[in-house]
């Protein structure tokens, strides 16, 4: 962040001149050399360090025993950084504070609060990671935040004369309730996590949040200054809330004219004819970076496209492309296969598709354009975040009670397993209500206490019938659905 400061950038040393010959405390493990009897008095690497940190630690040892490191700046080599991870799904970025992690438990281990730090370190920096990944998401948030919390000011002054026109004790805390209230209603419409923000979705956000800011007021009386207010507040946000979605869809039209980046999932015909189709319809303002293979490929190009990789390390690919597009034309990949690759890809906004011709992708692209939602490519709502969220905040509920209020009965008359049963779906490794075991792999959902299959008897029941249910309670899910499950399951245990 700050190359030429001798505080903040110690650990490259980019404040030292590159054409001088000085000591450093440790060289690149891409090109370094040493006196064979040293290396093999201190054993070498060590195999403790999967990738990175090896070099570091080496040079450590090497020091403490007495030797100098020295930078040599008279000699020069190529190294194509990141090579090693290109090509694979490894994450470099944890694998690299993993092996700060263990190189400081191996020489600084005795430190308890270095640890502990460290690791806050390592958490913080994977946050800052994820977050930049999805810094459209959390620069529209911050937009939004600021504009509902400057509509409530208008609305305030509107009102009461004032853009501070409530009483002293209502500050900080109304807009604090604002912001929060907001936030929590777009992202239970699917704003910010699950899709590409749009008017429509934020628009019913709002709706959500009118109707949260004006139940709260029944409960809180001294809160309760104005109806009038928090519905022009609402109005004025949504006007901003559609300038802003609007200079979005503006920015990133600009960025597509410059040009948009496509990869193609799939060595076959489909693939031929969507690459014929782009360089002549769009080769003014598309770029194909790749196509990706479904399977071992041994072929370095396909239609004079570069063979970037295979399915197992999409998300890396598109990190090192930067492709927005995603053209799945491959009639061997599955729905189910489609959705879990676009699941771990969701960090880089890339757009997916199936297409077996051009004309599904232009078509894909007008309802994304307009609804905000890949119509090819559907993502079943158990996977949702709003509901992940809200399923798994029931689950810590519900096992909260019975683990305290109700643990008493629950030792007493039933079955010791079922204290663990609760006891897993507190850690996460249960639902209250998910899925039966049917050995089937799903991208989604948890084996629940109770389910579809289990409010029958699940031994009268074949294993397709098992199957089908498990897939209907994926793809069909709702938090009303889980409710209606549970009070069956209750109803009959009572008639049993």
């Amino acid at each position: 962040m700050f190359p030429k400061s001798h505080l903040f950038a110690r650990y490259n040393l980019t404040y030292l001149p590159v054409d001088e010959t000085y000591e450093v405390d440790a060289l690149i493990g891409a090109f370094m050399m040493a006196r064979t009897d040293v290396v093999r008095d201190q054993a070498g690497f060590d195999p403790a360090f999967f990738m990175y940190g090896e070099d570091v630690d080496l040079c450590y040892r090497i020091q403490r025993s007495g030797w100098k490191v020295m930078y040599v700046h008279t000699t020069s080599i190529i190294h194509y950084k990141g090579e090693s991870t290109k090509r694979s799904s490894i994450n470099e970025v944890r694998v690299f504070y993993d092996a700060m992690e263990i190189f400081a438990r191996k020489h600084f281990g005795g430190s308890v609060l270095f640890l502990a730090f460290l690791r806050i370190g390592i958490v913080l920096r994977a946050l800052l990671a994820r977050m930049m990944r999805r810094r459209t998401e959390v620069v529209m948030w911050m937009l939004d935040m600021i504009s509902i919390n400057l509509a409530l000011m208008v609305a305030t002054a509107v009102r009461f004369d004032g853009l501070f026109g409530f009483p002293a004790y209502a500050y900080p805390i109304v807009p604090i309730v604002v912001t929060i209230v907001a936030t929590v209603s777009l992202v239970a419409v699917g704003e910010y996590v699950e899709y590409r923000p749009t008017i429509r979705r934020s628009v019913v956000g709002l709706l959500v949040t009118f109707f949260l800011l004006s139940s709260l007021t029944y409960f809180f009386k001294e809160y309760a200054f104005s109806r009038g207010v928090v519905l022009m507040t609402i109005g004025f946000s949504a006007a901003l809330f559609t300038i802003t979605r609007g200079l979005l869809s503006s920015l990133d039209s600009h960025r597509g004219v410059r040009k948009r980046r496509i990869i193609l999932v799939g060595l076959n015909d489909h693939t031929a004819s969507i690459i014929e189709e782009l360089q002549r319809a769009e080769h003014r303002h598309t770029e194909i970076v790749g196509v990706v293979a479904t399977s071992p490929f041994a072929v370095d190009r396909f239609c004079g496209v570069p063979v970037v990789g295979d399915t197992s390390y999409l998300a890396r690919i598109l990190d090192v492309t930067g492709a927005q597009e995603v053209v799945l034309t491959d009639p061997d990949v599955s729905h189910e296969h489609a959705m879990e690759l676009m699941i771990a890809s969701s960090t880089h906004r890339a757009r997916f598709h199936m297409a077996s011709e051009y004309d599904d992708i232009v078509t894909a692209r007008i309802i994304n354009d307009v609804a905000g939602v890949e119509p090819t490519v559907t993502i079943p709502p158990l996977m949702l975040f709003r509901n992940r969220v809200a399923k798994r905040t029931g689950d810590i509920l519900a096992a909260l009670v019975v683990l305290t209020l109700g643990l008493p009965f629950l030792a007493l008359l039933t079955p010791r397993d079922r204290v663990r049963l609760w006891a897993d779906v507190f850690l996460g490794r249960r639902s209250v209500v998910g899925l039966y075991p049917d050995g089937e792999r799903r991208s989604s959902g948890k084996v629940g206490i109770t389910g579809l299959v289990m409010i029958s008897d699940p031994r009268g029941l074949s294993a397709q019938t098992i199957h089908h249910l498990n897939d209907y309670y994926v793809n069909s899910y709702s938090i009303a659905l889980d409710i209606e499950i549970f009070l069956k399951h209750l109803l009959r245990r009572n008639r049993g």
